[in-house]
């Protein structure tokens, strides 16, 4: 089979439904954009510290369970007897020193703090990268995948390289899924967890058991979106267990009509090692393991992932997932919200993504009833731009920014946020320039109190981050990097010069919508909202230490 064959062939089953697909996207794609390890030779490293071989912890798991056979149970419990090994060696070893001062404590898990920190920092490089299993560096699949038509992306991967290919609304972990409010639409569903959040990822036994107890759960929330939309399966093997896990919970909610449907939906992508033709067929998938119920999906074997981009590119729509995500939004908002919130923002639809300034209601109810309720139409880029131009759009309705909008953003994933701007405007701030407690919602506090190495360059090393902690902005402006790696290196000085860091965020705050920047050109704007607005890191620090005594 030609690649075009592959591309029109997946593109007429993507067809077939009036919804974008879904991803569901496994370790494959960070091993071949990032360069990372599987899940076995991450954990075969860590062994190592331990002073024993992987295959010793293997067949110690192997007498715990009942058939060594079973993949589902015995690897979990291979990470189980690693992360209790290696909770001495980081306690004690001088390997681990730096990392016990950077944590300030001991984490409830030494392993998955120490995985999470190697991931986020092979997050943060350049990619793709080259490695030994994959020497070409995907340059085009990668552009093409960018352009890829989707409502959103489910993985088990822990990295973020999808929040770095799309600027999707990201939901870590099983909780946040579950209690949540998602619109299915520009969003990001982590299920295993994510490195920047180490306590969320799924890897000993007790997580695994943890996250099975809650999969019926999971399965309903998934469910919608495996009947109203395709969904394409990237760097699993169609026999990988955590998938089948889930499709099985699935299953079992559905009657044989439905279960038809969902037949229709599923392209699972395999990649083949040789440079072969790619192949396309049906594939009977004995989903129950041998209790009566299979599911009929899509099987593709490809070289090149290319073919897949493009069909998924080929789909057109008239607005943006993301902008449909804010619609959808705002519709919920509308339906929930019995109090107005400043003002609402209309705009003819054909002229929706041209506003990027503004986000709009569309409702349809009494006049009474809408006429009550109102939008800010206030996006987190938006302040961004607001701070970054000068343009003090927003002062009016400080308070509100302060006291609704920024808490409603508020929960783990969501610490680039200026708040100290706001703050000062609305006069939430005491006379040393920290925020009245009493006046503002606890999320905003605890946000305002976030330390300067929360906003830092996450793909530092230690050692780079002592060695730029006394620099000036200056001399890290001459050393002549690109300019979104200056802005990554300038989150690293400690208590920067605001004036100097003022002129380089005015001279590139182009940054903040190219894909490259936008994520160290927020962190440094939130540093520089802390320092110019508010009372500077050193006075944030001792304000926390105190709240903590």
């Amino acid at each position: 089979m030609e690649k075009q064959e592959l591309t029109e062939q997946v593109q007429s089953i993507l067809d077939q439904s009036r919804t974008a697909p879904f991803l569901f996207v496994g370790t494959g794609l960070s091993r071949r954009y990032l360069g990372a390890a599987d899940w076995e030779s991450l954990l075969q490293r860590y062994a190592r510290e331990t002073g024993e071989s992987f295959d010793v912890f293997v067949s110690k798991a192997e007498r715990q369970v009942d058939d060594e056979n079973n993949d589902a149970e015995l690897y979990p419990l291979v990470g189980s007897l690693i992360d209790e090994a290696f909770f001495d060696v980081w306690l004690e070893s001088d390997r681990y020193a730096e990392s016990r001062a950077r944590f300030g404590g001991v984490p409830t898990s030494p392993l998955k703090y120490e995985i999470a920190s190697e991931i986020c920092e092979l997050s943060g490089q350049e990619f793709p990268v080259r490695h030994e299993n994959e020497p070409d560096r995907h340059e085009e699949e990668l552009a093409k995948l960018q352009e890829a038509t989707i409502d959103g992306i489910i993985t088990t991967n822990y990295d973020q390289l999808l929040e770095r290919l799309f600027d999707y609304e990201v939901y870590v972990g099983q909780s946040e899924l579950i209690f949540e409010e998602q619109h299915s639409i520009a969003e990001i569903y982590k299920i295993h967890g994510s490195c920047n959040q180490h306590d969320t990822l799924v890897l000993t036994g007790s997580d695994y058991d943890e996250f099975n107890e809650n999969n019926p759960y999971l399965a309903a929330k998934l469910i919608t979106i495996f009947l109203e939309h395709p969904v394409v399966f990237l760097g699993y093997s169609i026999r990988d267990q955590n998938v089948r896990g889930i499709l099985r919970q699935v299953i079992r909610c559905l009657d044989s009509e439905r279960l038809n449907q969902l037949s229709n939906r599923l392209i699972f992508v395999e990649w083949d090692e040789e440079p072969n033709p790619p192949e396309i067929s049906s594939r009977e998938f004995d989903i129950m393991e041998g209790k009566g119920t299979s599911l009929e999906v899509t099987r593709v074997r490809t070289h090149s992932f290319l073919p897949i981009y493009e069909a998924l590119s080929q789909t057109s729509r008239q607005m943006s997932a993301k902008l449909m995500r804010r619609m959808k939004n705002q519709v919920y908002q509308l339906a929930l919200t019995q109090e107005p919130q400043e003002q609402i923002y209309a705009v003819d639809i054909e002229e929706a993504e041209s506003h990027d300034d503004v986000e709009f209601v569309m409702g349809v109810g009494v006049h009474e009833r809408i006429s009550k309720v109102g939008a800010t139409g206030i996006s987190i880029d938006q302040l961004f731009d607001d701070l970054v131009t000068d343009s003090n759009r927003f002062d009016h309705m400080a308070n509100a920014i302060v006291t609704d909008t920024i808490r409603d953003w508020l929960n783990t994933r969501r610490k680039l946020t200026p708040v100290y701007r706001y703050m000062d405007t609305a006069g939430f701030l005491d006379n040393d320039s920290l925020p009245k407690k009493e006046e503002i919602p606890g999320k905003v506090v605890e946000l305002a109190l976030q330390p300067q190495s929360e906003f830092q360059y996450p793909g530092a090393t230690d050692e780079k981050v002592e060695e730029y902690r006394s620099k000036t902005v200056q001399e890290v402006i001459e050393e002549g990097r690109e300019n979104h790696l200056t802005a990554a290196y300038l989150t690293l000085v400690n208590s920067p010069d605001t004036d100097a860091l003022w002129e380089f965020i005015q001279e590139n705050r182009s940054l903040l919508q190219e894909d490259k920047g936008s994520d160290y050109m927020k962190r440094l704007v939130c540093i520089y909202d802390r320092q110019q607005y508010g009372p500077g890191f050193d006075a944030i620090d001792e304000r926390r230490e105190r709240k903590e005594e």
